[in-house]
C-alpha cells in the first residue's frame, strides 16, 4: 500500500485575477509565501513536483530541506489562445462561449485538448502507482489544480469539478498494492 498527498502549489498573481495560468511561469504572491509557511502539512517520504516555478517555489517552502523529481508531464493545461485571460475577457467571444459548451470534446484554440491534458495527467501518475504502490511510502506530489482534478476525476469518479482546491490546499488517499483506491480526504 502507498498513500499519496497532492497539494496545489501556492497563489499566484494570474490565480488572484482568476485567468486561465497553464504553461505562464508565473511566481507565487508573497502572500502565499506567508500562507504556505504558517500552514502544516503532512510528512511524506518522497517528493515530487511540476517543472513550473509556482510549484518549485511551494515544494521548497513546504519542504525546504527535501530532495524532489521535476516531473515534465504535470504541467496545467495548455490553455493556448486562453492563456493568462480570465473568464470575463473571453465572455462575449463566439469562440470561448461554443468552447465552454464542448465538454470532453473541447480543445483551447492553439493549446492541449481536455481529452489529451487528462490522458497525460493520468498516464504520468500511473507511473509513480506502479513505482510506489508496494512501498508504503506517503509520496506527496506539488502540482496544480487541473492534473489534481484530472487525476481524482478519473480514479474516483463524480463530476471533474468536485475535485477543486484552492491554492495551497490538499488531498491525501491511498492505493492498494492491487490498485484500489480509497480513503480520499481533503486537508485540514
Amino acid at each position: 500500500m502507498c498513500n499519496f498527498v497532492f497539494i496545489r502549489h501556492g497563489k499566484t498573481y494570474g490565480n488572484a485575477l482568476r485567468r486561465y495560468i497553464g504553461v505562464t511561469d508565473e511566481v507565487l504572491l508573497d502572500e502565499a509565501i506567508f500562507e504556505l509557511k504558517k500552514h502544516i502539512y503532512p510528512n511524506i517520504d518522497i517528493l515530487i513536483t511540476s517543472p513550473l516555478k509556482r510549484c518549485i517555489q511551494t515544494c521548497e517552502i513546504i519542504y525546504p530541506n527535501m530532495r524532489y523529481t521535476v516531473e515534465q508531464d504535470l504541467k496545467e493545461c495548455n490553455f493556448g489562445d486562453y492563456e493568462n485571460k480570465s473568464h470575463n475577457d473571453l465572455k462575449d467571444t463566439e469562440s470561448y462561449n461554443e468552447f465552454l459548451y464542448m465538454g470532453e470534446n473541447a480543445v483551447y484554440p492553439n493549446g492541449e485538448s481536455l481529452k489529451q491534458f487528462k490522458e497525460r495527467c493520468v498516464k504520468t501518475f500511473n507511473k509513480y502507482i506502479n513505482l510506489y504502490k508496494k512501498s508504503n511510502k506517503t509520496v506527496g506530489f506539488i502540482i496544480h489544480g487541473g492534473v489534481i482534478m484530472s487525476i481524482l476525476h478519473y480514479y474516483f469518479s463524480g463530476d471533474f469539478y468536485d475535485y477543486n482546491l484552492n491554492n495551497g490546499e490538499y488531498y491525501t488517499f491511498s492505493v492498494s498494492d492491487d490498485e484500489k483506491f480509497y480513503d480520499l480526504k481533503i486537508g485540514e
